[in-house]
């Protein structure tokens, strides 16, 4: 890929290649749907592994072998050291069963309602990155990742009887529009197929009265 000065030139396709590793989601979603997925970008490991949304600072996770040597290295700390001992006595009293228990540490997710599923080529079943989708009459709006997967949080319109719909577009297939009831109260699930848009081609034939007056001008030459 060549380097440009907004990113690089994909030697394939010869499209720009914006360089996303250090762009707020935020700004990604929006570049996206400004110009209807059709923008290619290079992303992170890490901002694959949270597609969607924020990745956070610090991944790490807290194991329960490291939690246990922090612990027994402060109860260390907190042993009498030699010649400090009351009335000179260097004796080592007995530590007392503290009953500590160890407990695994992870982050709830938070309670919600989400609708997710996946936008796919109803011929071959492939998912479609970068799609876009929106619930009718709403402000929500997603894009598809890039195995076709997207999710909405449906939370603040759940608790309704109205009956929604959701539109998918994508570049080159028909639009599609689907009605789901959001009478729930828990997660649901809909996939949404699309179709290729057929392409026509017209041909432009030369009228009679040109052959015509070709032949009779051939004919008094």
């Amino acid at each position: 890929m060549s380097p440009t000065e907004k990113g690089r030139i994909c030697g394939a396709c010869d499209k720009l290649i914006i360089d996303f590793r250090k762009t707020k989601w935020k700004e990604i979603e929006k570049i996206q749907i400004e110009s209807k997925n059709t923008t290619c970008g290079l992303y992170s490991n890490k901002q694959l592994k949270y597609w969607g949304q924020e990745p956070p600072l610090l991944d790490v996770e807290i194991k329960k072998p490291f939690l246990v040597t922090s612990l027994f290295l402060a109860l260390l700390t907190l042993l009498p050291k030699k010649g400090k001992s009351q009335n000179n006595i260097d004796t080592l009293k007995p530590i007392p069963d503290l009953n500590i228990k160890t407990t695994n540490y992870y982050v709830p997710e938070p309670k919600g309602i989400y609708l997710t599923g996946k936008l796919f080529d109803a011929n071959n079943k492939e998912g479609l990155p970068f799609a876009s989708l929106t619930i009718v009459g709403t402000k929500k709006i997603v894009s598809t990742d890039i195995n076709g997967k997207y999710q909405f949080d449906i939370t603040d319109i759940a608790d309704t009887t109205k009956k929604y719909i959701v539109k998918a577009h994508y570049i080159g297939y028909s639009d599609n529009e689907v009605t789901y009831s959001n009478n729930i109260t828990d997660n649901i699930s809909l996939d949404i197929p699309m179709q290729q848009q057929a392409t026509n081609f017209a041909v432009e034939t030369p009228k009679k009265k040109r052959f015509k007056k070709l032949r009779n001008w051939y004919r008094k030459n």
